[in-house]
């Protein structure tokens, strides 16, 4: 999916950091990796039933944390748009452009995507987009649990997440967030 949504041609650091085998953790193989070459901290197939089951066991301290992220995270995307379309209008890229342009080859593109495809996001799009943040959460801090020495401060770059998703996505001992 990485290498899908930016322009042809370009070489993808994301997609390369993301593409692990047995080979790069063959102590905890077995925890990670599924027969199928899948990943046991993601869901397999159809994630409804993952969401439904993960709202209805998170608490409501982490649904709510998760609902704020998701907001200031359609904000950030929204802010940056409008940034790269002001710089566009004043003939001169800037900061913006650049952000945007990096993002291609990071989830930070993926996300911003995401959050500006359609204009009007309903309440029930943003409990969706919550959901599925807590999911990635769930997935990153089950895999640091399995795989220690994780690099795991590539996550807190703005180039690779948005920035609002830094501290929500952290692991627990990372950068110490609790």
């Amino acid at each position: 999916m990485l290498r899908a949504v930016q322009p042809t041609g370009w070489g993808n650091p994301g997609a390369s950091l993301a593409e692990y085998t047995v080979d790069d953790v063959p102590d905890a193989a077995q925890e990670v990796f599924l027969p199928d070459g899948g990943m046991s901290t993601v869901p397999d197939g159809d994630v409804r039933g993952a969401l439904l089951s993960l709202a209805e066991t998170a608490t409501l301290e982490d649904l709510q944390d998760a609902w704020e992220v998701s907001g200031a995270t359609r904000d950030w995307a929204l802010n940056l748009c409008a940034r790269v379309e002001a710089e566009l209008d004043a003939g001169e890229l800037g900061d913006a452009a650049l952000a945007w342009l990096m993002g291609r080859a990071f989830v930070s593109g993926l996300v911003l995507m995401a959050q500006v495809g359609d204009h009007h996001w309903s309440p029930t799009d943003r409990a969706s987009d919550s959901l599925i943040l807590l999911m990635m959460r769930r997935s990153l801090r089950d895999l640091d649990g399995k795989v220690p020495d994780c690099e795991w401060e590539l996550l807190g770059s703005s180039a690779v997440l948005p920035a609002p998703l830094i501290p929500f996505l952290q692991p627990r001992h990372v950068s110490g967030i609790q």
